[in-house]
């Protein structure tokens, strides 16, 4: 290996560099505490508080966030599934609602089938991974809303709903 002596400027240049790529790495995990702490007012669990799978003793949220124009269940939102899925299997004679949306961004026909498809993938993860009886659950598609909370991007969602005893 060829020693070169080192150019003061290439180095200046790359930790400039590093320590902008660190102020980003800062700011992205402010947002993302920011987020964390931030609870999303919903019309719809405040409609049905007394009825939504909503907290337990760890403070979470009973509903699953989607990417625009997806219906896949990302990794990130696996806890809120399995939490559920935990809620129902230590609550042998609870039922739940699936009721899944989307933002009213885009056509109307296009966001009903993305909320549908988010409900069905929300079904299918709790019957099929985690064995949940399908006669404890029901599923709807509710289409595009801006109902449901207050910023659209949180209206690409699937709220839990417990039904009455």
């Amino acid at each position: 290996m060829e020693f070169r002596p080192y150019d003061q400027a290439e180095v200046d240049g790359l930790n400039a560099q590093i320590n902008d790529l660190r102020a980003q790495l800062a700011k992205v995990q402010a947002d993302l505490d920011d987020c964390l702490k931030r609870e999303p007012q919903t019309k719809e669990v405040i409609k049905y508080v007394d009825k939504v799978v909503y907290k337990d003793n760890t403070g979470s949220v009973r509903y699953l966030h989607f990417k625009q124009g997806k219906s896949v269940v990302t990794a990130d939102q696996l806890p809120n599934v399995q939490q559920v899925a935990a809620y129902l299997n230590s609550h042998p004679e609870a039922k739940v609602d699936i009721k899944g949306y989307a933002s009213p961004e885009g056509s109307f026909e296009v966001n009903q089938k993305l909320s549908i498809a988010r409900a069905d993938a929300v079904y299918n993860m709790l019957t099929k991974t985690y064995k949940i009886d399908p006669a404890r659950l029901t599923k709807e598609g509710l289409g595009p809303t801006s109902e449901v909370f207050d910023e659209n991007d949180w209206n690409r969602v699937c709220i839990f709903i417990e039904e009455s005893k």
